[in-house]
């Protein structure tokens, strides 16, 4: 998942970062700025869903409202936090509450796990009801988690195919957030590919070739056969 940063305290900026991405791997930070001339240039490039963490300053709270308008009218699969010094101001005025995923105080005791359990709430919410839901600029789309087959990179692009029972889907997104995503059944079996395995129907152990229901192939790598082979045992043992 992507996180953008506006905030105006650059050395505030740095330690956020820095504490996000010490806590999670999957998450990239792609823009951390007070130019919010910045954010609104991505906005217009961006396609697949992020999480904003945008600085509200008293008298100028314009700013910070005015893009999360625009992420709303535009990007309404993101998420929007509103990171603040005034308790006092903010908390309670039902317009940020209206266009905030959550609204935490800069000077918390508990920031740091505020931040925490945002981030990980806004990475579950991708996935509704056993479903994974996609949007970019021009596409929107929700499949059956289950009904995935296997994952594959895309040579030479950041991006991935999903090969899905119901058809092929290609999206934005790093290997390591999917499979964060998927949790429970899926594997990361090679750094190019991510398989079910409830959907494998035969395994080469010779070759380390994976034939999937569909009959695609793919194959797992020395480097994740240990993981590989628990992932079979474990499912199994099931």
């Amino acid at each position: 998942m992507d996180v953008i940063i506006l905030e105006d305290d650059l050395d505030f900026a740095w330690n956020l970062e820095n504490m996000i991405i010490s806590i999670f791997k999957s998450v990239d930070i792609v823009i951390s700025t007070d130019n919010f001339e910045e954010i609104t240039g991505y906005l217009s490039r961006m396609n697949s869903p992020a999480l904003f963490f945008l600085d509200i300053v008293i008298g100028q709270e314009s700013i910070g409202l005015n893009i999360a308008r625009l992420i709303m009218e535009n990007k309404m699969s993101s998420k929007i936090v509103f990171i603040t010094d005034y308790p006092d101001k903010v908390l309670f005025r039902s317009v940020y509450k209206v266009h905030s995923y959550n609204i935490i105080l800069k000077k918390s005791p508990c920031f740091e796990e505020e931040v925490k359990v945002t981030i990980e709430s806004a990475l579950r919410d991708i996935f509704i009801d056993g479903c994974f839901v996609y949007q970019d600029r021009f596409t929107r789309f929700s499949i059956d988690r289950e009904g995935i087959i296997y994952i594959e990179t895309v040579k030479g692009k950041k991006k991935v195919c999903i090969y899905h029972e119901n058809g092929v889907y290609m999206l934005s997104m790093r290997m390591d957030a999917m499979m964060q995503k998927l949790g429970d059944g899926f594997c990361r079996c090679h750094d190019s590919y991510i398989v079910n395995m409830k959907k494998i129907a035969e395994i080469n152990y010779r070759e380390r070739k994976i034939t999937l229901s569909n009959g695609g192939t793919c194959y797992y790598s020395y480097m994740k056969r240990k993981e590989f082979l628990s992932c079979v045992k474990g499912e199994k043992d099931k």
